[in-house]
């Protein structure tokens, strides 16, 4: 009998033993210093954070959508209204022309200019057989030159450079300058030169006078409101657009920044271990 008590504790011994050197496998430690949980709530708020800032760039995203198609729009609407409006300008003008004569008088300032070049050719053909031409000429392309090479000179201040490429301006009018005068002073070219003056001074008026009659016109006065206000409606379409890109670029900062902290909350998370006696800060091995 003494012997069956012994084997049957010497059993529930090694059974003991042999539960308990298994034991510490799989017992799981759960737990949690106070440091670990305020941790723990930590990273569970910076979750929260940067849910409601990816919900806040998904929303910046759409409002710039939106602003960006309504531009879109704006500017079709524009483009429309500058194109009815030339039409109109073009319709009226056209209607005006007629009665003003304006083209009558076109045809006249041309005839006009092929006398004129008529009758100088051969003032013009003995001038340039001058030795003053020729220099003038020489003139004019050396203050060209001059005038390439100024603008491309870094070295000289912007008021230096202004006053030099005047004078170079100046010396290209060298031909011309000389050519109005031999004109002027050749009696014969009077007539010619008179008359064109006159019909070029005819044309300005007339032009004048046209110019006056489109823009008073009720369909190009309609036309333009449309236009001013075509373009009105784009320019705040073009500032809701940058209103919103800045929202949306302020969102997406702010989103990188509540990113970087739930990382850095999670990697001070992971800096604890654990333990027999509970959760411990993880230590580098030596």
């Amino acid at each position: 009998m003494t012997h069956v008590r012994f084997v049957s504790v010497t059993l529930a011994f090694a059974a003991v033993f042999a539960f308990g050197a298994h034991a510490p496998a799989q017992v799981k430690y759960t737990y949690k210093s106070d440091a670990e949980r305020r941790q723990d709530e930590r990273v569970k708020g910076q979750k929260k954070d940067v849910k409601k800032a990816q919900n806040h760039v998904a929303d910046e995203v759409k409002d710039l959508t939106k602003a960006q198609q309504a531009l879109r729009q704006a500017e079709a609407k524009e483009r429309e209204a500058r194109h009815s409006l030339e039409e109109a300008r073009t319709r009226v003008e056209a209607q005006h022309k007629g009665s003003l004569g304006f083209d009558k008088a076109l045809e006249e300032q041309t005839q006009a200019k092929q006398d004129f070049d008529d009758a100088k050719a051969p003032v013009l053909q003995a001038l340039k057989a001058q030795p003053e031409y020729q220099a003038a000429q020489e003139r004019v392309a050396a203050a060209k030159v001059r005038s390439k090479a100024l603008k491309e000179d870094s070295s000289l201040s912007e008021e230096a450079r202004q006053k030099a490429l005047a004078e170079a301006s100046r010396d290209m009018l060298a031909v011309s300058e000389l050519e109005q005068s031999a004109f002027d002073a050749e009696l014969k070219l009077k007539p010619q030169r008179d008359n064109l003056a006159n019909i070029r001074t005819r044309v300005a008026n007339l032009h004048a006078k046209l110019k006056d009659a489109v823009e008073a016109d009720s369909e190009v006065k309609s036309g333009l409101r449309a236009l001013r206000n075509a373009m009105q409606q784009t320019a705040l379409a073009k500032a809701e657009v940058a209103k919103e890109s800045q929202e949306l670029a302020g969102d997406q900062a702010k989103l990188s920044k509540e990113q970087a902290q739930l990382n850095n909350a999670k990697v001070k998370d992971k800096m604890y271990v654990n333990t027999p006696r509970g959760r411990r800060p993880r230590t580098k091995k030596k």
